[in-house]
């Protein structure tokens, strides 16, 4: 069975152990020997392990496996914690940003999305993201530079004035995440195909389950314009 992670950890272990008995029935290691005092066939053995967490993972979440230190070594070491923890980060953007695509590509190449149901209008005709959707990253990272620039450039500017600066760039960054986790679905990149809710619900089996487009999906009006839409509509 493929796996990562903590599950890769726990099943070499079990293969581990696997792998001894077997040498023992072959012959090649001795009834009180082990796997782990065999030198070079335990390093490949764990080496072995730690690829293949490594490859799985990289197909199915972006990045290496997490603990493949203690896979490779038979210890948790601070330089595995702190991959472990970059590799997070990264799969957290990736899953969140950047997976939809992926997924999408998924159902597709097993089979699980069928050409042809649903409405007959393509998932994928989605108009682009509402232009704030785009803007407020873009805003951050700008406050993020100009705050950093105020502090490394050079200026002959007041206290008072650096304080103002600052402070309103720092408001700038505060409103942007405030309206990005308002709106959070809006900047996730979800996948285009979706099952029908009919065949989910009914316990079809896998073989029949069929995907359909999100209904409406290429109706739908981000909250910003449904917000600026009822306002103006009080107006008239």
């Amino acid at each position: 069975m493929d796996c990562l992670d903590r599950t890769n950890v726990v099943q070499s272990v079990l293969a581990r152990r696997s792998l001894t008995l077997q040498l023992r029935d072959l012959g090649i290691l001795e009834a009180n020997e082990i796997v782990e005092n065999t030198g070079e066939l335990e390093k490949m053995f764990k080496n072995v392990w730690a690829e293949n967490a490594d490859e799985v993972s990289r197909q199915y979440s972006g990045t290496g496996a997490l603990k493949t230190d203690f896979t490779r070594t038979g210890k948790r070491t601070k330089a595995g914690a702190l991959q472990d923890l970059s590799n997070s980060i990264v799969r957290y953007v990736r899953n969140n940003f950047f997976d939809g695509g992926r997924q999408d590509g998924f159902d597709l190449l097993l089979g699980v999305y069928r050409v042809g149901g649903g409405s007959g209008v393509s998932p994928f005709a989605v108009k682009d993201k509402p232009l704030l959707v785009i803007l407020l990253p873009l805003g951050i990272i700008l406050s993020i530079f100009m705050i950093m620039a105020s502090f490394l450039v050079q200026s002959h500017a007041t206290y008072t004035y650096h304080l103002l600066f600052t402070t309103f760039w720092l408001m700038v960054i505060v409103a942007s995440f405030r309206m990005i986790f308002r709106h959070g679905l809006d900047f996730v990149d979800v996948p285009r195909l979706e099952r029908s809710q009919h065949l989910a619900g009914s316990g079809a089996s896998h073989d029949n389950i069929q995907m359909v487009a999100l209904d409406g999906l290429e109706e739908r009006k981000p909250p910003f314009a449904e917000k600026r839409e009822g306002k103006v509509g009080k107006v008239a």
